[in-house]
């Protein structure tokens, strides 16, 4: 059986954080980076705090951004915000495009879709890999099949310990969770599958290499990309994109 990886993800309504402890506790934590909406955005009050301090534990990263953008060209903007929040920082796990706001419920699949894509697409191009958060009512009714080519992390709470299965990367179990290191209740997750991204080059430059012939082709290329620490899915949509664009 593969390994199970656990971890929590924190906003500022977690508070203080003892990094240090939480890493003898958590394999990694996602933060949140804030909120993106209609020409308005706005940072987690502990995101930055939070970043340096996990740095310095030494703990593994990924972040999630909550998204209630209305079309797809306000995500994009959103996206691009975003980057200029988190240049020069570096995260093991993907930016997760957090879907689950009411106020765009109502939008449709299809259009629900396009906006996390050009999210998400935006991110990529950016140099960082992105996922796609959401609960499961939202996976199964409002957003297409087609976004599980990113990588996704389901909330879906249940009685069940460390059971829940599915084409999912990761699973938000709790919000009730308990863990040293941070005070009261905080969100809890499993991760199934090793995306911890290892490497030290950015998306665009995998991409270029893969284009150039040095990944193979195939099953050798996704197995060579995932032994190397990186995002498969990620990196061939990358590769895809700089063809078309050329």
């Amino acid at each position: 059986m593969a390994k199970t990886y656990y971890g929590v993800d924190l906003s500022e309504h977690n508070g203080a954080v003892d990094f240090n402890k939480l890493a003898k506790k958590a394999d990694f934590v996602i933060l949140r980076i804030g909120w993106v909406g209609n020409g308005k955005q706005k940072l987690d009050k502990s995101f930055k705090k939070n970043y340096n301090a996990a740095k310095k534990a030494g703990i593994k990263l990924g972040a999630y951004v909550y998204i209630y953008s209305k079309t797809p060209e306000a995500a994009e903007e959103g996206a691009r915000w975003v980057l200029d929040e988190i240049k020069g920082l570096s995260f093991q796990l993907p930016i997760y495009c957090d879907m689950e706001d009411k106020s765009i419920a109502s939008l449709g699949k299809t259009k629900l879709t396009k906006i996390a894509e050009a999210f998400n697409n935006a991110i990529i191009k950016g140099g960082y890999r992105a996922g796609i958060y959401a609960n499961l009512d939202w996976y199964n009714n409002k957003l297409l099949p087609s976004i599980k080519d990113y990588p996704t992390w389901i909330a879906h709470y249940t009685s069940g310990k460390n059971k829940y299965r599915g084409k999912y990367e990761m699973w938000q179990n709790s919000s009730t969770g308990k863990i040293s290191g941070v005070n009261g209740k905080v969100d809890t997750d499993y991760l199934y599958e090793n995306i911890f991204e290892t490497g030290k080059k950015s998306v665009d430059e995998i991409a270029k290499e893969v284009i150039d012939g040095k990944w193979g082709n195939g099953s050798e290329r996704k197995k060579r990309l995932k032994a190397a620490g990186y995002d498969y899915k990620a990196v061939q949509k990358r590769v895809n994109e700089l063809i078309k664009n050329k």
